[in-house]
């Protein structure tokens, strides 16, 4: 039971980074003119829909971490988690930026909830790194085997 609670947390905090776009603290909901006279969503739609995408990804990452073998692949499972929220922190900020204005609902509350639930995600991603690897002895290299 013990080995399956990061794996919960993941799926939780990936259930959290994928709805905080959309339902907890959601993005603007209004549409830009375009110059042919048409709608077209704001920046910030199309952040949400790749931020639901990563969410889905680290929590699909947490149920493969709590039927993985205990120290088999935890530790490349607990990296991809790292990367997925990496890229989630950077998402609003550097690959799919929200709106300019400074008063807009996905650049005062939106963009700031996915930084600190993609940072816990990390930090918990590699906590799990470092704790499933097994270490060695520091000087168990400088020890020959008797004969």
């Amino acid at each position: 039971m013990k080995q399956k609670i990061p794996g919960l947390a993941f799926i939780v905090l990936g259930l959290l980074l994928a709805a905080l776009p959309f339902w907890i603290l959601p993005v603007c909901d209004q549409s830009v003119a375009t110059a042919a006279g048409g709608q077209m969503p704001m920046r910030c739609h199309w952040t949400a829909r790749a931020e639901l995408g990563l969410g889905l990804l680290v929590a699909f990452g947490g149920l493969l971490y709590c039927v993985a073998p205990e120290k088999g692949l935890r530790p490349g499972l607990a990296i991809m988690q790292a990367g997925a929220a990496c890229l989630a922190f950077l998402m609003p900020e550097l690959f799919i930026p929200v709106c300019d204005g400074a008063r807009m609902p996905c650049h005062i509350g939106t963009q700031h909830g996915l930084r600190i639930v993609s940072l816990l995600t990390l930090f918990l991603a590699l906590g799990c790194t470092f704790s499933d690897i097994p270490l060695r002895h520091p000087l168990s290299w400088t020890r020959q085997r008797k004969p």
